[in-house]
């Protein structure tokens, strides 16, 4: 039978381990998550690059490939 001094540590170890595998759950992300984002920065980035072309085209009736033409 483990004393009260004993009893104390244990609950106190228990309680740091608890917690430190909370703060790893949260830490740790789902590959899904990863491969979600990088295909919306991906469109974002593609969605960007074509859409000040097409705006510079409209906009200043230009070759979208000479923006300073």
């Amino acid at each position: 039978m483990p004393t009260d001094y004993e009893t104390s540590i244990l609950l106190k170890l228990d309680m740091i381990i608890n917690q430190n595998s909370e703060i790893i759950n949260l830490i740790s992300i789902d590959s899904e998550n990863i491969n979600k984002l990088i295909a919306r920065l991906f469109v974002g980035y593609l969605l960007t690059k074509y859409s000040f072309k097409a705006l510079n085209y409209f906009f200043f009736y230009s070759d979208p490939h000479k923006p300073y033409s």
